[in-house]
């Protein structure tokens, strides 16, 4: 079953311990090749050599930290679409201190059942729209 996921182009989520059940680690499985082996990501940092924090493994045996007893499973997790979109996107605003620039309207358009409130949109350059009473 895992492999079907991959194939769609779905991660899934693995618990992982040791046989003695005491500890273990949730990682992502994102990959599998023809060598029955899937790509695991533990999502450790920089301690870890990418040998292991990211690499192949035959599951459950061959895992690098003695965890090898999957005891749960998560499948077909699926990207949840943006509540808004906004057009254009990405929208690029200049603006010089001191002088006024033309003023641009950006379109917000709510994807979600119900109504969605929207106090100021800030852009990382420094600068934030604000909505206006209209």
């Amino acid at each position: 079953m895992r492999q079907e996921n991959i194939i769609n182009r779905l991660p899934a989520f693995l618990s992982i311990g040791p046989p003695d059940g005491y500890g273990g680690h949730a990682i992502v499985c994102d990959g599998y090749n023809t060598n029955g082996e899937y790509h695991l990501n533990f999502g450790w940092g920089s301690p870890y050599p990418d040998e292991i924090t990211e690499a192949w493994y035959r599951l459950p045996t061959g895992m690098p930290t003695g965890d090898d007893i999957i005891s749960e499973v998560i499948l077909n997790v699926r990207p949840v679409p943006p509540g808004i979109d906004v057009d254009p996107a990405p929208s690029i605003f200049y603006s010089v201190p001191g002088q006024e620039t033309d003023p641009t309207t950006v379109f917000i358009k709510n994807n979600v059942a119900g109504s969605i409130s929207i106090n100021s949109i800030f852009s990382p350059e420094g600068f934030v729209i604000s909505q206006t009473d209209e």
